[in-house]
């Protein structure tokens, strides 16, 4: 007769083979999910996964950009979800809403454009040269 002790082993250490077998089984299932996740280099200079990005971030690739067939970079940002563009009465030069933050010049948001950032050096915002792209 098998010890009660050695019983009670081999069914734990069954139970936790298992366990982590099916576990390993989820995680392949989310990477499927998934796909290949897009990475991206914001404001901390470091390349990460989009997915744990500290801040919200989005990526518009040229493929993208191709699909929507826009004419200029407003309407392309239109497309952001959060983000809204009207036109300013003087210069017609664009107004961004981020998330319903209306500022004339948005500096609290940094865009760059293959990492070069579109701000200007002295006021930090985007200057009233931007015009439409």
């Amino acid at each position: 007769m098998i010890p009660l002790y050695r019983l009670t082993l081999l069914f734990s250490s069954l139970i936790l083979i298992y366990a982590s077998a099916y576990a390993a089984d989820d995680e392949d299932e989310l990477l499927s999910l998934y796909g290949d996740e897009e990475f991206i280099t914001i404001a901390t200079g470091a390349s990460q996964p989009i997915s744990k990005a500290p801040a919200v971030a989005s990526i518009l690739t040229a493929a993208d950009i191709k699909k929507i067939g826009a004419i200029d970079l407003d309407e392309v940002l239109e497309t952001i979800p959060g983000l809204h563009v009207s036109h300013n009465a003087v210069g017609y030069s664009p107004i961004y809403v981020f998330r319903g933050i209306y500022t004339e010049a948005n500096p609290q948001v940094l865009m760059l454009i293959n990492g070069v950032p579109l701000t200007n050096l002295y006021l930090g915002d985007r200057g009233q040269a931007w015009g439409g792209m």
